[in-house]
């Protein structure tokens, strides 16, 4: 159980790095740069666990999605169904089964219900005014380095990354079955001296 959360901060935290404080996507958004959003969801393929990638405007209209596996694409939940419950300031992980039925995201869920996808939802931040005029990426690299920055930000758009849990759970088997069979070695060869010495 502590291998699968660790498993999931890590996802969290790697995610947040590739969209916090990031000028050029806040751009992206800002210009409804469908081309350039979709190259940006691209960065995510470097983890086998995320399926897909979607930007979605601060409204929750579909900007761009990038599928990311081999799999079939699968029709998501809307914004507004995955964040229903969640603030829209909050990054959170939400999952859906393949009815749109919400469900656990903890370890037993995705042992029970391994069919059904976990969402990371994600917040864009900017310290720039989004309905202003004529911006470009030097207005929101400089608003980003103001002292006074992080009292005036305004959410821009969303990121939501889909994630597969079979993959997921895959992963963490062999990770598990690497540590058992290692403990396993090192209980044999503590087993061994005793056996020779009390025989």
């Amino acid at each position: 159980q502590r291998e699968y959360q660790n498993a999931l901060d890590k996802m969290v935290a790697t995610a947040l790095a590739q969209t916090q404080n990031r000028p050029d996507l806040q751009l992206y958004f800002y210009q409804h740069d469908e081309t350039r959003l979709n190259s940006f969801l691209g960065e995510f393929a470097q983890s086998d666990v995320v399926s897909a990638a979607i930007a979605y405007s601060n409204l929750g209209d579909v900007m761009s999605v990038r599928n990311l596996s081999n799999l079939p694409s699968r029709n998501h939940p809307s914004l507004q169904t995955i964040r229903a419950n969640i603030s829209v300031t909050d990054t959170e992980l939400v999952a859906f089964d393949i009815d749109k039925k919400e469900s656990g995201v903890g370890i037993w869920s995705s042992l029970i219900n391994s069919d059904a996808t976990i969402y990371l939802t994600m917040p864009v931040f900017s310290s720039v005014n989004p309905v202003a005029k004529g911006l470009d990426l030097l207005d929101f690299a400089e608003s980003s380095t103001k002292a006074d920055a992080y009292n005036s930000l305004v959410v821009i758009g969303y990121i939501n990354l889909a994630m597969n849990r079979g993959i997921l759970l895959a992963d963490l088997r062999a990770k598990i079955l690497r540590v058992f069979l290692l403990s396993m070695t090192l209980l044999t060869l503590c087993a061994i001296p005793v056996y020779l010495i009390t025989r």
